[in-house]
């Protein structure tokens, strides 16, 4: 005989049982949505850093297009350092030329223009994007063409898989000197004059 409100032996634990298995398939699905999340922001960044890229090159790009007043104006951007030099721990702001054609007193020739706009734009991709360096390669066939590369340290690349995966520094011209960081990653635009 059993009684009123009372459960068969048979019964008892398997609520028990039930709810563990719901916290443990909950944790799991909570830790998942937790991966993807990290991975979207890193990727996010990723983005950001090459829209900024875009931007600044498409600023020298129009710079350079505003100051072809005389011949060689390719010659005249001409910037071949390397990536330690300018984004290592060791290196230093870029020099401030002399006279800075800021102002419409300077009466700046084209090749002083070019040093000021030179100036503006390594200080911008140095203040922009983590690591930020840049390079410039005149075109030496055509004279009024310029192969110019910005190049900044990915931070979120977080393992030598997905190093491998992406072209990372085989993306930068091989006078930056990129390759000794698997992380630095470089834009490419040909601006022709």
């Amino acid at each position: 005989m059993t009684r009123r409100g009372v459960r068969p032996q048979r019964a008892r634990g398997v609520t028990l049982i039930e709810v563990l298995v719901a916290i443990v398939i909950t944790s799991l699905g909570v830790l998942t949505l937790a991966g993807t999340q990290v991975t979207a922001l890193r990727q996010a960044k990723q983005s950001q850093n090459r829209a900024v890229a875009v931007l600044l090159a498409g600023d020298l790009a129009e710079r350079m297009r505003a100051n072809r007043a005389v011949a060689g104006t390719a010659a005249a951007y001409a910037y071949q350092v390397g990536y330690v030099t300018q984004a290592g721990p060791t290196s230093q702001a870029p020099t401030v030329p002399t006279p800075a054609c800021d102002t419409a007193a300077d009466n700046c020739s084209a090749a002083q223009m070019a040093a000021a706009d030179l100036y503006g734009w390594r200080l911008a991709a140095r203040d922009l994007l983590p690591g930020g360096a840049v390079y410039l390669l005149p075109d030496p066939n055509t004279g009024d063409a310029v192969d110019l590369w910005v190049a900044w340290n990915e931070p979120a690349v977080l393992s030598q898989d997905e190093v491998s995966r992406t072209s990372g520094s085989m993306e930068c011209p091989s006078g930056l000197s990129a390759a000794a960081t698997p992380t630095v990653r470089c834009l490419f635009l040909r601006v022709q004059l």
